[in-house]
Order: structure tokens, then C-alpha cells, then sequence
């Protein structure tokens, strides 16, 4: 009775593994059944497209003239012309004159010396042209530096404040000496 129950446990697993091949192998023929009726699909529309090709084939040929195209093995040479473009972009030099009674030019006097080399605060700028012996308001400077900066002569950045420097390009020429 024992052998009789192994054999039935051993039959149902088996017939359990050949549904589950059964399912698989439907779903796998269910799958190829709809890949072909796209395949079917696709030629029918190639066919369509042929069909268009050789009509729009045919109105090319009978509405342009006949081609003088040569037959068999004809020499041809092709020459490529190659087209250069140069482009130059001169520096401009613009000298500027500022007396340093403006404020303008106390705002360069003390960048010659440096103070404008990097990004420089309001007051600080203020605070050099005072120790240079000149009076003048944050206000005044404030004024000439956006005005400067109109002229390209100073750059401005601003974050939580207004920060300036000398803009690119700009230098000091050299004093003469007497």
C-alpha cells in the first residue's frame, strides 16, 4: 500500500509538470501567433509602399527629360573646391584720459596701485580714496563706479552687494619721467 501511495505522489507531480509545459508551450505559440500577424502586417504595408514607388518611379521618368548618362567604363574626375573663411578680431585700443580731480579719477588713482586687481566692496574702495587724502561720499563713488562701468572701464558682480574690479583688458600706461 505504501508503493501504491509513492507511485500516485510521483504521477501527480508528473502530470503537475506537464500542465505547467502545457501553459508554457500555449503561451509561447499564443506569443508567435501575434509576432506573425505583425510580420503579416508589416509586408502588407512594404507592399503598399512598393506599389507607391514604382507609380511615383514612373511619373519621374515620363515628366523629366532623358539623361545623357555614358555606358561602360568612363573616366570621370571630380573637383572639390574648399572655401577657407578667415576671421580677425583686432584689439581696440581706446586710451582714456581722467584727471584725479573727478571721482572717477581717484577711483583709478588708487586702482593703479592694485585695489581694483580683484573683486573689491563698495566701502572698501571708499575707505582707499579717504586715505589718499580726498573726500568723497559712498554715494559719489557708487555713482562714478556704475557709471565706469557703462564705459567698460570697471566690471561689477553682484551677490549680497555690489563688488567691482578693474574690467579684462584695461591697463595703465606707464608714466613718463621727466
Amino acid at each position: 500500500m505504501l508503493k501504491g501511495d509513492g507511485d500516485a505522489e510521483e504521477l501527480a507531480e508528473k502530470l503537475a509538470k506537464a500542465q505547467e509545459e502545457k501553459t508554457h508551450l500555449e503561451q509561447q505559440i499564443k506569443d508567435q501567433g501575434l509576432i506573425i500577424a505583425d510580420l503579416e502586417g508589416q509586408v502588407k504595408l512594404l507592399k503598399k509602399f512598393e506599389l507607391f514607388d514604382k507609380a511615383l518611379t514612373g511619373l519621374i521618368e515620363a515628366k523629366l527629360p532623358a539623361i545623357n548618362i555614358p555606358q561602360g567604363n568612363v573616366a570621370s574626375e571630380v573637383q572639390l573646391e574648399s572655401t577657407t573663411t578667415i576671421v580677425d578680431v583686432p584689439a581696440v585700443a581706446k586710451s582714456v584720459r581722467i584727471n584725479d580731480s573727478t571721482v572717477p579719477g581717484k577711483i583709478l588713482t588708487v586702482a593703479r596701485k592694485g585695489l581694483l586687481d580683484k573683486w573689491t566692496r563698495l566701502g572698501d574702495i571708499v575707505k582707499a580714496i579717504i586715505e589718499e587724502g580726498w573726500t568723497v561720499s559712498p554715494q559719489q563713488v557708487n555713482n562714478a563706479l556704475n557709471d565706469m562701468v557703462k564705459q567698460q572701464l570697471i566690471a561689477k558682480k553682484h551677490t549680497d552687494r555690489n563688488y567691482f574690479k578693474l574690467a579684462k583688458n584695461v591697463v595703465f600706461k606707464k608714466e613718463v619721467e621727466a
